[in-house]
């Protein structure tokens, strides 16, 4: 069987969010890392694309997860193809929900990809782990996710303005490590400036 990869036209999706912040945690745990992980899991999507014929799992269904069973694939590379295939789900429903302007389901996703990229991928750490459950029933918060590499690093975070300063403290207070904390705004990310 094979599918052809999904299209790398990029849309801009339209971000409002007039009671709500992006706040980053960066729990400032280093990556510790023996430069083994990433060519791992790549790898390991890569054996699961390969054995469902298709050059990459972006154009790889669910249904497809049985087929690699009956492949009897190898355990972490069943977990690792799984994450794959639902981040890529979540991400449409995503980018669904923010035209929606409904910030409560994107957070929800948020969620279901931290818990994905910490269980299925395993990229996050204790730490982020920590952290994500610390915001998980917090006032105002409506979701969080590791984001970046993984192993270390930052959780980012969909809030309520009113709430930021508030939860701050209480991440101060309850994580076990040192947070630094940035508020960021949404823009159109990378484009082509002309100079005059």
């Amino acid at each position: 069987m094979t599918r052809l990869s999904g299209s790398l036209e990029a849309n801009h999706i339209p971000i409002e969010m007039s009671d709500a912040a992006i706040l980053v945690i960066n729990s400032n745990v280093k990556h510790q890392l023996t430069g083994s992980e990433y060519p791992q899991r790549r790898a390991q999507c890569q054996e699961a694309a390969d054995r469902l014929g298709i050059p990459s799992l972006r154009s790889a269904k669910i249904e497809d997860l049985e087929e690699l069973k009956r492949h009897n694939c190898n355990t972490l590379v069943l977990k690792r193809a799984k994450h794959v295939i639902g981040e890529i789900r979540r991400t449409e429903e995503v980018t669904k929900y923010l035209k929606q302007k409904d910030l409560s389901k994107v957070g929800k996703l948020f969620y279901e990809s931290h818990d994905s990229l910490s269980r299925l991928m395993e990229v996050s750490c204790p730490e982020q782990d920590q952290l994500v459950d610390i915001l998980r029933n917090a006032p105002g918060v409506y979701g969080a996710r590791m984001t970046g590499g993984g192993f270390g690093g930052c959780v980012v975070v969909l809030v309520k303005k009113a709430d930021v300063e508030n939860l701050k403290l209480r991440v101060v207070k309850q994580f076990r490590g040192v947070p630094t904390f940035f508020i960021c705004q949404p823009s159109d990310g990378a484009r082509v400036i002309k100079l005059q």
